[in-house]
């Protein structure tokens, strides 16, 4: 296991639970990207072959608004993922938001075909890995409906 990533990983809830063996065939297809603050990892609507965990700095998302600027919908720090939609099982995942380093980061990569071939071999790997991506899902779901209650709510 590369010395960077076996840290990273075994510093990160999200592998604590996997035996060691399990670590090292993740840590076999991961590989530490450091990013210049302002680096576009993903773009609405592009093919997404990779996910993410931040390791250090953070990450927004947002979308793009025709005929306004940029809407940040929300800002991703240490531990959590960036492109969950590579892992969706249609054959060419598209990102469903913008995704852009604040500031300079630290983010643990994957590829994400490769990922899920290891998921599906092993079924334990594949249920903590699937269970991020879900609360990750399940988060990003929540932020959304509170900002449109905060657009659309009812006011006095």
């Amino acid at each position: 296991m590369q010395d960077g990533v076996a840290a990273a990983m075994e510093s990160l809830d999200l592998f604590r639970q996997l035996t060691e063996a399990q670590r090292r065939s993740l840590a076999a297809l991961a590989r530490l990207e450091d990013l210049p603050q302002d680096a576009v990892l993903l773009r609405t609507g592009e093919a997404s072959a990779r996910l993410w965990v931040v390791l250090e700095g953070r990450v927004a998302l947002s979308l793009d608004v025709p005929g306004a600027v940029e809407a940040l919908l929300l800002t991703l720090g240490r531990g959590e993922l960036v492109g969950w939609s590579s892992m969706l099982p249609a054959p060419r995942p598209r990102a469903v938001a913008n995704a852009r380093a604040l500031e300079p980061a630290r983010l643990l990569a994957f590829d994400a075909g490769d990922l899920q071939r290891l998921c599906e071999a092993d079924h334990e790997i594949g249920w903590v890995v699937m269970r991020s991506v879900l609360a990750a899902v399940g988060r990003r779901l929540t932020e959304t409906r509170l900002q449109l209650l905060d657009v659309y709510g009812k006011r006095p």
